[in-house]
């Protein structure tokens, strides 16, 4: 029985270059080819595909820094805000660079968060180093003056972190905390 398995064995190794196997089943010189030509026509499809998603990030990019948050007072956002939307929502982790014109002596948040929020969400607001709570109840807005000294010309850092988030509606997919309703430069 040996002498046979062997010797079908060696009788596979010497089919003929049409007669191989392909994937597990005999094939042709011309179905190998088709093969190879789709796979060829994959391989471009998705280099096409990948440039297609290069320039689509380049854009969002590009867009994201031209998105200015509500700025009120004499001061330049510097870049993109991290975590904002165009429609004026936050996400959990917010941060934008603000750079004043003139001394500031306050910085003011206020943020709305929607009724469809069932619980108080304690938020952390900070302005470079210094942070302070913001309580924001379902349905309402929530107003935070800070007192500062930040020299003008000088970028400072306003972030805004939240304990947690929620889904948007309708298949959005974004998380989102609050939205921001303004941030008040008082000289």
């Amino acid at each position: 029985m040996d002498g046979i398995s062997t010797g079908s064995s060696n009788a596979r190794s010497r089919q003929s270059g049409s007669d191989r196997r392909l994937g597990g089943r005999p094939g042709s010189a011309r179905q190998a080819r088709q093969i190879i030509g789709r796979a060829v026509s994959a391989e471009s499809a998705l280099r096409e595909l990948a440039q297609e998603n290069r320039l689509l990030n380049d854009a969002t990019a590009e867009l994201a820094a031209r998105l200015r948050i509500p700025l009120r007072g004499y001061g330049e956002q510097l870049g993109a805000a991290s975590g904002f939307w165009a429609d004026g929502w936050i996400g959990s982790q917010f941060e934008v660079r603000i750079t004043p014109e003139l001394k500031v002596r306050h910085v003011e948040v206020r943020l709305w968060q929607p009724a469809e929020r069932w619980q108080v969400q304690t938020l952390d607001v900070a302005v470079n180093a210094l942070h302070q709570p913001l309580a924001l109840w379902p349905g309402q807005s929530g107003r935070l003056s800070m007192r500062t000294a930040l020299p003008a010309s000088q970028p400072f850092l306003l972030s805004i972190k939240a304990p947690s988030s929620w889904r948007a509606p309708e298949g959005d997919g974004r998380e989102l905390v609050a939205q921001l309703l303004g941030v008040w430069l008082w000289h």
